[in-house]
């Protein structure tokens, strides 16, 4: 079975190296950044971009928790 991406043509295994891939860069730019995300976190919040969530509000939303876990753990 294959997969169609703008008009190509792409074997499913293909499409997943490449999410693989990409998710791998990514993660190794937010290590870079200092984000301080794990693979998991990371992967959920490219996700919920891919899926129309406004990186922005979403940046906000994760940078208000984070205060709120130093504000619970101190």
């Amino acid at each position: 079975m294959q997969s169609q991406l703008s008009g190509y043509y792409f074997h499913p295994q293909v499409l997943t190296l490449g999410i693989l891939r990409s998710h791998a860069v990514a993660f190794e730019i937010s290590k870079l950044l200092d984000c301080g995300l794990d693979k998991e976190s990371l992967a959920i919040l490219v996700s919920l971009c891919e899926n129309g969530v406004n990186p922005e509000a979403l940046a906000t939303v994760v940078q208000e928790l984070r205060r709120e876990a130093t504000t619970l753990w101190n």
